[in-house]
């Protein structure tokens, strides 16, 4: 993590300390989980998380995580770490965009039940953390139905912020079948667009 960071602290003694207070006067926080959840059940072989998770705490790093939850829902050794994150800074973003689980599970097959995701949320808010419900993609035909209920016990759970965000389809997935019967079904029309992509 210092090497990582190393225009901030001083090569001879690689000074964490220098880190931590800029992250924190700063009131940066390093985030985790944009290109990949980092509670897969990958991780319960690799580690990579809960290595982060120890370091961020041993140095006060604060730290903003994306995740749908699989490991925090079913691995109480990650939630118990995460929760010793609250000292030094923590944002957990929860996604969830719809309370459906049958819905849900059509598109969102590897990861935890809309149930599931709801049950952390509000254990989450619970245990004092920081929580933001990213609702994204906003996809319609799944997100509607219920949305107000859903978005209103979201609401009540006492998340920090909730975040919607419309479809995004690249290229190639205007390719699959799937999409293209989605499109269909729902009334879409796509375009060719300079970066080849269709927002909802």
């Amino acid at each position: 993590l210092a090497r990582r960071f190393s225009r901030i602290f001083d090569e001879d003694t690689m000074d964490i300390h220098s880190f931590q207070d800029w992250a924190i006067a700063s009131r940066t926080f390093g985030e985790i989980g944009t290109m990949g959840d980092p509670f897969q059940e990958v991780d319960l072989d690799f580690k990579n998380t809960m290595n982060l998770m120890e370091l961020s705490e041993q140095y006060k790093v604060p730290l903003y995580f994306n995740t749908k939850g699989n490991l925090l829902i079913h691995d109480e050794k990650y939630y118990d770490q995460l929760l010793e994150l609250k000292k030094s800074g923590l944002i957990v973003d929860v996604s969830l965009v719809s309370g459906d689980d049958h819905m849900l599970q059509k598109f969102d097959k590897v990861a935890p039940l809309a149930s599931e995701r709801m049950q952390l949320i509000e254990r989450l808010t619970d245990d004092g953390v920081d929580v933001v419900n990213s609702v994204r993609p906003i996809i319609r035909g799944v997100t509607e139905s219920g949305f107000d209920e859903f978005i209103e016990r979201v609401a009540q759970t006492g998340v920090n912020s909730i975040h919607p965000r419309t479809l995004v389809l690249s290229g190639w997935m205007l390719q699959k079948k799937f999409w293209k019967d989605y499109a269909k079904a729902n009334g879409m029309i796509f375009k060719n667009f300079n970066y080849r992509y269709h927002r909802d």
